[in-house]
């Protein structure tokens, strides 16, 4: 493991970055650049640990100074053994990455209702226009893209039972977390991982 520093204001991580490191948040705070700020705080995993390294699916920033535990990452077994090493630490980290996924899918949910708002609203001014320029008695222009323009359906939109999910048991209190997930190690790991 290393610790490193990091003062507020660095870029940590740039979007789409792949790499073999796992970092652990352990002071300070940092945003997720989303189109809502999603924040990281003490306790998380910093990215998306995956067979083979570590995915940054947004570009992470210090929104203080930070420091982060780092730890070498190639594999699942890479984090089972730096939990069972840390195994005070799994119900928290645990906890951090239930608050992580009810965070971004409160930005996911709020991005899908401004999507169809959107195209409700397009699709309604542009009735008001062509029936405005009906009364006028003038030719209504084609606006570009609007007959390529579809319903906003999104294969990724989680389902209900996960949302429920995520948003129950990102309410537990940091000590239930603690006396579940440190009596064993490959659960706490599988949940990260799910």
């Amino acid at each position: 493991m290393n610790a490193i520093k990091v003062e507020a204001g660095k870029v940590l991580f740039q979007e789409g970055e792949n790499n073999q490191v796992l970092s652990i948040l352990a002071d300070g705070r940092v945003s997720l650049n989303v189109d809502a700020t999603v924040v990281a705080e003490k306790g998380s995993i910093l990215g998306i640990p995956k067979e083979g390294g570590v995915f940054y699916p947004f570009t992470y920033t210090a929104l203080s100074n930070v420091t982060l535990y780092q730890y070498d990452y190639n594999s699942y077994d890479d984090l089972n053994a730096m939990l069972t090493a840390n195994q005070d630490a799994c119900g928290p980290i645990a906890a951090m990455v239930a608050k992580g996924v009810r965070d971004q899918i409160s930005v996911l949910t709020s991005v899908i209702s401004s999507c169809q708002i959107l195209y409700d609203t397009t699709l309604e001014e542009y009735g008001n226009y062509k029936e405005l320029c009906a009364e006028m008695g003038l030719e209504p222009k084609d606006l570009p893209g609007i007959s390529q323009l579809s319903d906003y359906a999104d294969k990724a939109e989680c389902k209900e039972w996960n949302t429920n999910y995520y948003m129950s048991v990102s309410s537990f209190a940091p000590a239930k977390w603690k006396a579940f997930y440190e009596r064993d190690v490959k659960a706490a790991a599988g949940f990260i991982i799910r």
